[in-house]
């Protein structure tokens, strides 16, 4: 009977092992199913953050695109100011060219007066002189 009891003992202490074991095993289980859910957690933050840049990349591909657009019309409007101001400019070019033209004629034809008057000056001072002459030869 001894040995029977100390069988039955055996497989009590035998029992409590193995039942550690398990315990150990589910507590390992438990811990394997945590972290788990921590993980799917953590894969769903990713996918929820993955597709929040995608969207922050697909609006700011949108603000690209019109900032494009914008840059593309400011130089096409820089352009047509510019080529306008040389339109501008050839015409006032032109103006003031045919002014100047205008103001050389006139400069000419006023220092041809300026030499006819010079002229007529010289002749009425001999006039003047002449006549001076005849006066104290009358007198």
């Amino acid at each position: 009977m001894e040995k029977i009891e100390g069988l039955l003992g055996k497989i009590l202490e035998n029992q409590d092992r193995f039942d550690n074991r398990l315990s150990n095993i589910e507590d390992k289980i438990t811990n394997l199913e945590e972290g788990q859910k921590r993980t799917e957690q953590r894969l769903t933050n990713l996918e929820e953050g993955q597709n929040n840049i995608k969207n922050e990349m697909i609006k700011f591909a949108v603000l690209q695109e019109k900032m494009q657009r914008d840059i593309e019309l400011l130089v096409e409007g820089h352009q047509n100011i510019l080529e306008s101001m040389n339109r501008k400019f050839d015409d006032i070019r032109k103006e003031f060219s045919d002014r100047l033209d205008e103001v050389e004629a006139a400069v000419t034809n006023l220092g041809e007066d300026v030499k006819f008057i010079k002229h007529k000056e010289f002749q009425n001072e001999e006039s003047i002189f002449k006549l001076k002459e005849s006066l104290k030869i009358a007198k």
